[in-house]
């Protein structure tokens, strides 16, 4: 916090002033070609929100695909689907 303060008041240096546009200045995400630059950072984030915009879009993109694949892997077993019935969290217990 104090390195945040420190550029407000004198004696005014060139360490103030740079450290100043440092926190302050933001660097463009693209090339001499106009394209926009993407590093890994970005990548990881893409492919594990599944290109959804937000948590929320990723939370039920990746619910869907484990869904698929509890239901694929059913059918492999039994030949039969998953229905909701089946399901252990909406049994009552001691109700078969």
């Amino acid at each position: 916090m104090e390195k945040l303060l420190a550029v407000r008041y004198p004696p005014y240096s060139d360490a103030k002033l740079s450290q100043f546009r440092q926190m302050t200045d933001k660097k463009p995400n693209f090339d001499r070609d106009g394209k926009e630059t993407r590093g890994v950072a970005y990548w990881l984030t893409f492919l594990g929100g599944m290109g959804s915009d937000g948590p929320k879009g990723a939370l039920f993109k990746w619910a869907t695909v484990a869904l698929f694949a509890v239901s694929v892997k059913r059918y492999i077993n039994t030949g039969a689907l998953p229905s909701l019935a089946d399901l252990t969290l909406w049994k009552k217990k001691g109700v078969n």
